[in-house]
């Protein structure tokens, strides 16, 4: 079971990778078991597309395949604690406007959906904001 799993998010450029690592490095250093996965790593657990944008494969498969992913996810027995960066609001809205055109009731009735789905792990939600996004990209 996981011990606890944290979703850093926030905008592009509201240094959500910077501050995921710093925390995960952090909490390490003084002893706490805890990984970190960031936006767009292979390696994170809850990218079924490993970093990737997803194929070209209708919505209604992507949000199967992304479902699928985190039902697995939340099954599966983990020792430590998770912080991911942009896993559950920024890479999925991006993916979904980018990729489908997807409106924000879709959006919305997606991720509140992908919510419910984990909410008996008690995640908790960090949203990071920017005053001024140009100047955080730059």
């Amino acid at each position: 079971m996981i011990n606890k799993i944290i979703f850093i998010e926030g905008v592009s450029g509201a240094c959500k990778t910077t501050t995921t690592s710093l925390i995960c490095d952090n909490l390490q250093n003084i002893g706490y078991d805890v990984l970190c996965y960031l936006e767009g790593a292979k390696d994170n657990l809850l990218d079924p597309f490993n970093g990737a944008y997803p194929p070209n494969i209708p919505l209604t498969t992507y949000t199967k395949t992304y479902s699928s992913c985190w039902d697995n996810f939340i099954k599966a027995e983990f020792g430590p604690s998770l912080i991911l960066d942009g896993t559950f609001l920024h890479r999925q809205t991006n993916d979904l406007v980018r990729c489908y055109d997807a409106s924000r009731e879709t959006i919305v009735k997606y991720l509140s959906a992908l919510l419910q789905s984990i909410q008996d792990i008690d995640p908790v939600v960090f949203y990071l904001n920017s005053h001024d996004i140009c100047q955080s990209l730059t």
